[in-house]
């Protein structure tokens, strides 16, 4: 083959590895952004993913809160009205505490006094159905502060320190909600 010939197909021969090392380069840059958008599609996926499970959790949290809440207004819905009735039920209980023995030997007071002992133990029982509970702690209890409230403190040999001594106005409970303390003497 003549030099020019061979200076020719060499000069062919560069071009094509020239232009296939051109493809190749242009190729791989191609690769390259493809790779960094699949990967940026993943890290963005992943995101999506974590914002919809903390959605989803942050839902079943507010179902939650709601369903307790909800039942919480149900239990404690009759507190205002509980307390009213409250000092109903109490009257019904000193009027029966106040009356002499004499007063019990009388047949119209007896039977005044077990009118009132009925209407009491219905009230009683009504109270119950609807979760409230009466606290009337009993001469010699040891004093709780999760349940009663000291009104004064006296010093007596006859009890151990921190009994309760006497009863002044008991107390009740709403669904194991505290709705009024019981007030007490306690012995020092």
């Amino acid at each position: 083959m003549s030099a020019k010939k061979k200076n020719n197909a060499s000069k062919s021969k560069n071009t094509v590895d020239t232009a296939n090392e051109n493809q190749g380069e242009e190729l791989d840059k191609k690769i390259k952004a493809l790779e960094e958008q699949i990967e940026l599609s993943k890290r963005e996926s992943k995101e999506f993913e974590d914002n919809f499970l903390r959605a989803v959790a942050e839902s079943e949290n507010v179902k939650k809160r709601t369903a307790k809440d909800l039942d919480a207004a149900h239990k404690y819905a009759l507190s205002g009205f509980t307390k009213d009735l409250i000092e109903v039920l109490e009257n019904l209980y000193r009027s029966i505490d106040h009356v002499t023995e004499d007063q019990k030997e009388n047949e119209v007071v007896s039977q005044v006094i077990q009118g009132v002992e009925l209407t009491r133990d219905e009230f009683v029982k009504i109270f119950k159905k609807y979760g409230v509970e009466r606290i009337a702690p009993e001469i010699g209890d040891k004093f709780d502060h999760n349940f009663h409230q000291a009104i004064s403190q006296i010093k007596d040999e006859s009890h151990d320190p921190n009994t309760v001594i006497q009863l002044t106005q008991a107390g009740y409970m709403l669904n194991e909600r505290l709705i009024r303390p019981a007030l007490v003497v306690v012995s020092a």
